[in-house]
């Protein structure tokens, strides 16, 4: 249709199209980065709140766990605390007036802390939790006070041993006030040495300034808000008052797994903090939100803002966006008319150029010697073009699988280069699990033909291994430990121990030698508990490491117990210079595995061949008493036939002589 008109008229109207088409193109484009810029200040503005609010509520919570360790330090107070902790309760009348100059000593001690440190009152409790000493002169206990000091209580029982803060509750006898609890061990030693909890000192800490921070809503508009979680029986408690609930109401505890208060349940159960948009918040409200959590309490912070107020700017500008594209399109349309005789030539090259992208080739470069306004619109095309290519070559290298190339995205910052980025790291990543992978599965092939092939000795194993083992780990010393029953002559059977049964590269006769029972050293201590110990950046003179290397002489060391079903048949320890990493020492315990049948193989060849040794030296034995018995009876036999000629001469001999007698009485 468009061809009845003039080559002017017609390219007027192509043009117009293009510009139109570029100009929708671009204005959809910075809306979108607009859009995203808007999505991403949204997101630093609430993360920035959150941190700074996370890092003040921090360093109050610091600078109070810091006086609080102060004053816990001091030696006449420890002393004095120790002291009251031991005796309150003596009816000795002497120990009873020191008790009581203690009480007045601590009195005045106290009170001067509690003013300089704004603490509301100080409390001491012994380690069942009662309450015997208090600087408001009274010992009754609110009933949050007393469900928190019972002795079974989960955080009462982490403050036997360390700085424990409670959950905020109400303050008694204020309205809207609320406090926590720090709870401080005081330290003694018995007369052995050992570091036992004599007392607890409770410490009552305003919550105001905290709430002050918390619910500061500068920079969160009409509907943000800061919100303090606690995760407290499966459920995301809130710890401080809301624009819409208060601290204590009962729709305020999130149940985990519930459709609302997604950003309170993620702040409890995430210690990585984050941020995301569109979650539904305890009101049923899309919102964006922050969270992290805070360390020195184990709270979550979130800060939230409804995700509509957040974007009310973009829709406004949504619409700017509309209008200036309209009034673009129609000046540029109106552009095109008027210039397009001149445009004719240059458009046609534009043209032809963009169609040949189109169709996926890379066409020359389009002519930028012009001195108009297409000068810039080919060098940029130009530009276009050359990071397409540069592209496509970096795509086909990969493909090629020359992983090693590179595309700096700080030039090329589009979504196609950094896409291509991502893609290389992720196969690079790949490449290298593979290897690891090949590794681990080459390891395991070659040692079980190792352990295959020296069935002759549990020795003979252990050094064919080590001198294998320690070449493919890339360590610098190795030892096997077999195990050595020593009879003892009690009811308890024999003891157990771990001899240095094969070595590589020791160098040290002594550490040849060496053996540890149950529970000695760290290869006593592995085979007790079964368990792979592995140690890194040990201290060279480390007294506490006993290995057959003397005190730690290797920075990592790697001990992996040869065991079947929880019984211990030997150990395998090795040391490096460098980082033993983890798949390595997969390798370890997988070829520990197969090195248990292996030993209990061994150990039952050799079984076997002193069962049959034993056998064979019977059939010996029983065979040459069989030779013996047939000796005997062919002896007998000859002497029986002897008998036998014997007597039938006697017979012949007795019937001669009665021959004889016979004829003798004959002749009388």
């Amino acid at each position: 249709m468009l061809q009845k008109f003039r080559i002017d008229l017609r390219l007027s109207l192509y043009l117009s199209f293009l510009l139109a088409g570029a100009l929708s193109l671009i204005s959809f484009l910075v809306f979108q980065e607009s859009q995203k810029l808007v999505h991403r200040q949204e997101a630093e503005r609430l993360h920035i709140i959150n941190g700074l609010k996370k890092e003040k509520i921090s360093s109050h919570i610091r600078k109070v766990q810091s006086n609080i360790d102060q004053i816990n330090h001091h030696q006449d107070l420890s002393d004095a605390l120790n002291f009251l902790a031991l005796n309150y309760q003596s009816r000795d009348t002497a120990v009873q007036q020191h008790v009581s100059v203690v009480r007045e000593f601590l009195k005045g001690q106290f009170h001067s802390i509690k003013e300089a440190y704004s603490f509301n009152k100080i409390l001491l409790l012994n380690t069942e939790g009662k309450v015997f000493f208090s600087t408001t002169n009274t010992l009754n206990l609110s009933l949050q006070e007393k469900n928190l000091f019972n002795e079974k209580e989960a955080t009462f029982l982490k403050a036997r041993h360390d700085l424990t803060f409670t959950p905020p509750f109400p303050t008694k006898g204020t309205h809207g006030a609320y406090h926590v609890m720090a709870l401080a061990p005081i330290f003694n030693r018995d007369l052995q040495g050992k570091k036992k909890t004599t007392l607890i000192v409770a410490y009552e800490i305003p919550m105001e300034p905290i709430f002050e921070s918390v619910n500061d809503t500068t920079g969160l508009g009409f509907t943000g808000e800061t919100i303090l979680t606690q995760y407290i029986d499966n459920k995301a408690c809130f710890l401080n008052p809301t624009r819409r609930h208060l601290v204590g109401d009962e729709e305020v505890p999130i149940p985990l797994g519930s459709e609302k208060g997604i950003p309170a349940q993620r702040s409890v159960t995430s210690s990585k903090g984050g941020f995301s948009e569109n979650l539904i918040d305890y009101r049923g409200v899309p919102v964006n939100a922050a969270w992290s959590q805070i360390p020195e309490l184990g709270w979550g912070i979130v800060t939230k803002m409804d995700h509509k107020e957040c974007f009310m700017l973009l829709n406004k500008l949504r619409q700017k966006v509309i209008f200036v594209s309209g009034i673009a399109i129609i000046i540029a349309i109106f552009i095109a008319t008027l210039y397009a005789r001149n445009f004719l030539k240059p458009l046609i090259q534009i043209e032809d150029t963009i169609s040949a992208l189109a169709q996926g080739s890379f066409p020359k470069e389009v002519p930028s010697d012009r001195n108009d306004k297409f000068r810039n619109i080919s060098m940029a095309l130009n530009t276009l073009i050359n990071h397409l290519k540069q592209s496509t070559l970096f795509a086909q290298r990969i493909g090629q699988g020359k992983l090693d190339v590179s595309i700096d995205t700080s030039v090329h910052s589009d979504v196609l280069s950094k896409s291509l980025a991502a893609m290389q790291k992720s196969l690079s990543r790949e490449k290298d699990h593979e290897l690891e992978r090949k590794w681990l599965t080459e390891g395991i092939a070659i040692h079980s033909e190792i352990l295959q092939s020296n069935v002759d000795s549990i020795q003979s194993l252990g050094e064919a291994i080590l001198s294998s083992l320690v070449s493919y780990l890339g360590v610098q010393r190795g030892g096997f430990y077999s195990v050595l029953y020593t009879p003892i002559n009690n009811e308890n059977g024999d003891e157990v121990c771990f001899e240095l049964s094969a070595t590589y590269a020791y160098e040290d006769q002594e550490d040849r030698s060496r053996k540890f029972k149950l529970g000695e050293g760290i290869i006593g201590q592995a085979a007790q508990d079964c368990q792979t110990i592995y140690q890194k950046n040990v201290p060279l003179e480390s007294p506490e490491v006993s290995t057959a290397f003397g005190k730690a002489k290797a920075t990592n060391i790697l001990i992996v117990p040869i065991k079947v079903n929880e019984e211990v048949l030997g150990l395998l320890e090795f040391a490096a210079f460098e980082e033993i990493n983890e798949y390595k020492i997969d390798l370890v315990e997988r070829i520990a595995d197969n090195m248990a049948s292996a030993i209990l193989s061994v150990k039952s060849s050799e079984r076997m061949k002193r069962l049959l040794s034993d056998s064979q030296r019977f059939a010996q034995e029983l065979q040459k008493k069989e030779e013996e018995h047939l000796q005997n009876q062919k002896e007998m036999e000859l002497r029986f036939k002897a008998l036998q000629k014997e007597l039938l001469e006697a017979k012949k001999d007795s019937q001669r002589l009665r021959n004889k007698l016979r004829a003798l009485l004959d002749n009388l």
